[in-house]
């Protein structure tokens, strides 16, 4: 169960990193007065959930930090820089381009 939670944990926490960034492109600056008025529904709705899987994230955490070792529940966390960088590349709405050296250190935060 604690392998489960962590898994999970690590794709709710990649799939909001996905959806937070995409959001947050889209929307206008933070210091714009006109914030509330000028940004897309749909934009907002997507950050309301890259931040609702944050939440959800943190809760199956809890759960694998309560059945896994420290070290072995941390291990996991490398896979979350490996689904972001691979959704980044695959997804059509990011503008992210294969690179050897990017791949290397994703290989070496892995290793």
């Amino acid at each position: 169960m604690g392998y489960l939670a962590a898994l999970l944990s690590v794709i709710l926490v990649s799939g909001a990193q996905l959806a937070i960034k995409y959001a947050l492109s889209g929307l206008p600056p933070l210091w714009s007065i006109r914030l509330l008025w000028d940004g897309a529904p749909g934009r907002w709705l997507l950050l309301m959930g890259g931040l609702g899987c944050y939440l959800l994230s943190l809760i199956a955490w809890h759960f694998a930090l309560r059945r896994l070792a420290l070290g072995k529940a941390y291990a996991f966390l490398s896979l979350s820089y490996v689904l972001v960088w691979l959704g980044s590349l695959i997804l059509p709405c990011y503008p992210e381009y294969f690179s050897w050296l990017a791949c290397i250190g994703v290989l070496a935060i892995m290793v």
